[in-house]
């Protein structure tokens, strides 16, 4: 497979059967409950709050900063786990046991219940389309998603 921001124009089946499941896996429509949580757009608009183009803009501009003071830093973590990286910062976990401890982390910084189990929910639909799509996936990743779903029924 290709490294990131690389193609890989290889004509082998395998190579391009590789990249044909990461384009369907990266591809905005794929059906996983993204639509669920639109950081409050729809209400915020229905209930009058965004009732011109410039508050649009400053709501826009707000979750921007949001997510980029939230969630970047721990997509990157993700990333750099991704890699084989060794991160410090997670008592030096590696692999499922780094991720485990980053979504743990990620989980507490969520304090809205009902964006918690909508992430859970949508984390849930993605681990098990990977497992559809990749069968020979370690058991621990399977185990993992058995786990975040028993977590959203406590």
């Amino acid at each position: 497979m290709a490294a990131p921001g690389e193609y890989n124009n290889s004509n082998s089946l395998q190579s391009q059967e590789e990249d044909f499941i990461s384009f369907i896996l990266a591809d905005s429509a794929l059906p996983t409950g993204g639509f669920i949580a639109s950081s409050g757009l729809e209400t915020a608009a229905q209930i009058g709050f965004i009732s011109t183009p410039e508050k649009l803009r400053s709501f826009i501009f707000n979750s921007i900063c949001s997510f980029s003071n939230t969630s970047v830093p721990f997509m990157t973590c993700a990333f750099r786990l991704g890699n084989g990286d060794i991160i410090p910062e997670l008592a030096s976990r590696s692999g499922i046991q780094g991720i485990r401890l980053l979504d743990h982390r990620c989980d507490s910084f969520t304090s809205n219940h009902v964006t918690k189990r909508a992430s859970k929910a949508q984390g849930i639909a993605i681990l098990t389309l990977l497992c559809k799509c990749f069968g020979n996936i370690p058991s621990e990743i399977d185990q993992y998603r058995k786990d975040v779903r028993v977590s959203m029924i406590i």
